[in-house]
């Protein structure tokens, strides 16, 4: 090999990697994660039976009020009331956001 073959064979290596070096900053990923919500976050009522009998019992649970009306032969009230609310939390993902 002679000197000009040789500095010619440096300048094609120093573009090549020049290349590659621009191509792969140009490519490279360029984004951020972020945090989507998948579903929003949402209350929902919670709801009790009570049973109140006239001689003064009250049963939480409608089975054990049909057994005590069977034993006693009274009727009784049955009313469904608000007891409070079951928070549900937002569900959330991460996903990749390309950009800046």
């Amino acid at each position: 090999m002679n000197k000009n073959e040789n500095y010619l064979e440096q300048i094609l290596k120093q573009i090549l990697f020049t290349a590659v070096l621009v191509i792969a900053i140009l490519y490279a990923p360029i984004g951020h994660f972020e945090k989507k919500t998948v579903s929003k976050a949402y209350d929902t009522p919670k709801y009790e039976t009570i049973c109140s009998f006239p001689d003064g019992h009250i049963y939480y649970n409608e089975e054990k009020a049909i057994s005590h009306s069977k034993y006693s032969g009274l009727g009784y009230h049955k009313k469904i009331v608000r007891n409070g609310t079951e928070h549900h939390a937002a569900v959330k993902k991460t996903v990749w956001v390309w950009g800046w």
